[in-house]
């Protein structure tokens, strides 16, 4: 089993990849049966910057606040991939200067082409990939 990375470290390197604003992070998910879940952490990461921005007025305001704060399942995912280890599942962590649509159109077009730009250009957060060996027959 890999172990996970400390997630401070993760978030750290993460973010100092980011020097362009056009690039956007990633977080992917798949297992041996295709693209499980993608989501846009760039564009979480704004959500969360509005909701600490409306607690703020709420709070100067002297208003009640009680909607939730956004969370990033990423916790969850890694829960979901060790209790269904027979599916042999991937989390990376990524940039890229196409948009979540494209990205998804490409696993469901060419799913290894892009499988293998994110293992050689993303973070790996979790995997238990199943590495088969070459057989000779004699």
């Amino acid at each position: 089993m890999t172990p996970i990375p400390n997630p401070r470290s993760v978030r750290l390197h993460f973010t100092t990849i980011i020097r362009n604003n056009t690039m956007k992070k990633f977080i992917a998910m798949w297992d041996n049966t295709g693209l499980e879940c993608i989501l846009n952490v760039t564009k979480h990461e704004q959500d969360i910057e509005m909701w600490e921005k409306r607690k703020v007025w709420n709070t100067l305001k002297g208003d009640r606040f009680d909607e939730p704060k956004p969370i990033l399942p990423l916790n969850s995912m890694v829960i979901r991939a060790r209790a269904n280890s027979q599916r042999h599942y991937e989390i990376y962590l990524f940039n890229s200067s196409i948009g979540e649509r494209d990205i998804r159109n490409l696993f469901e077009d060419e799913p290894q082409i892009i499988v293998n730009w994110i293992r050689k250009n993303g973070i790996k957060y979790f995997s238990e990939r199943v590495k088969t060996k070459d057989v000779v027959i004699v």
